[in-house]
């Protein structure tokens, strides 16, 4: 452990952030409620367009489930690729938050095609664009956002206890759960699908109307995650506001 962990661990005059009031701060803060507004969009859309991803394959385009792993690789290959791409951009606007914005935008735009897809091929190519345009978040949003978001925290509590600002974020991801459960949960009912049948042969023999069927799983591998980015694209341009000029200035009042 590092000496200053294990000092502050047993200082006697270390303060203790009450729960309530310390959860309070945490959700009155504008700029982390900024932050967990796109967060919880990004959540929301990445979480529809991976859990969507077998039911595409195995009720549109007919393909067995080991089919998603292929999907799932480029994916991942996408995201992966697009990792240095999003730095070098970083580099140049010098700037987190505009950074940001561009791969928001582009993940945005990238999500609406996938509900219009008519071929593998069409898919395929989809799947990675919108994984090249995600490696972003990963990138930017939680590496560095979040970073400068806890030194935002601490100059303007005076406090370093930026671990409620985990805690509060871990809490909110409950409710970025319930809300994917929810979507899901009203497009299937709403459809008369039943997820729990194996391929298109038994959606067919079960009675269904299968065009409806279809329907919602479109939507919910594309219009819908697009509708939560653009709501959570727009709370963050709207609310965040650490600029790079105030991210500096934070770090500089952190090392005084």
């Amino acid at each position: 452990e590092d000496e200053v962990i294990i000092e502050r661990y047993y200082a006697t005059d270390y303060k203790r952030l009450n729960f309530i009031r310390g959860f309070k701060e945490v959700f009155t803060y504008k700029n982390f409620f900024g932050y967990w507004l796109t967060w919880a969009g990004w959540g929301v859309a990445t979480s529809l367009l991976i859990g969507m991803i077998v039911y595409v394959a195995v009720f549109l385009l007919q393909q067995s489930p080991t089919f998603v792993m292929i999907i799932m690789a480029i994916f991942i290959l996408g995201a992966m690729i697009s990792v240095p791409i999003w730095l070098r951009i970083l580099k140049k606007v010098v700037d987190s938050k505009k950074t940001y914005l561009i791969g928001s935008i582009a993940l945005t735009l990238s999500l609406g095609p996938l509900t219009f897809f008519q071929t593998m091929i069409d898919m395929i190519i989809l799947v990675f664009i919108a994984g090249f345009s995600m490696g972003c978040a990963w990138t930017i949003l939680t590496p560095i956002i979040a970073a400068n978001l806890q030194d935002d925290f601490v100059v303007k509590t005076q406090r370093n206890q930026k671990g409620i600002l985990i805690g509060g974020l871990a809490v909110l991801c409950t409710f970025v759960a319930f809300i994917d459960d929810l979507l899901i949960a009203t497009v299937f009912t709403l459809t008369g699908f039943d997820p729990g049948l194996e391929d298109y042969a038994a959606l067919v023999a079960s009675g269904a109307d299968v065009g409806l069927v279809q329907i919602g799983i479109r939507l919910l591998v594309g219009i819908i995650p697009m509708s939560a980015m653009i709501l959570s694209t727009i709370a963050f341009w709207r609310i965040y506001d650490l600029t790079h000029e105030k991210v500096l200035e934070n770090k500089r009042k952190l090392k005084e």
